[in-house]
């Protein structure tokens, strides 16, 4: 299945990082200043969009 988006190599990605766990959630990571996108990560096992933390503007996901 394709993403519904492409980045092209040497791409900046922006993101911000929330984790939750049993204990709750962690405080939301600063965007920081981009990754450059230079291999190809190996796909998580098992992604699954968790729509308990889905809303109208995240998208929850869960990975082993």
């Amino acid at each position: 299945m394709a993403a519904p988006f492409s980045l092209t190599w040497g791409s900046s990605v922006y993101a911000k990082v929330l984790a939750t766990n049993i204990r709750g959630n962690s405080p939301e990571s600063l965007a920081g200043n981009g990754a450059k996108l230079i291999t190809v990560p190996d796909a998580p096992l098992l992604l699954t969009i968790n729509s308990a933390l889905t809303t109208a503007t995240t998208i929850g996901l869960t990975w082993n």
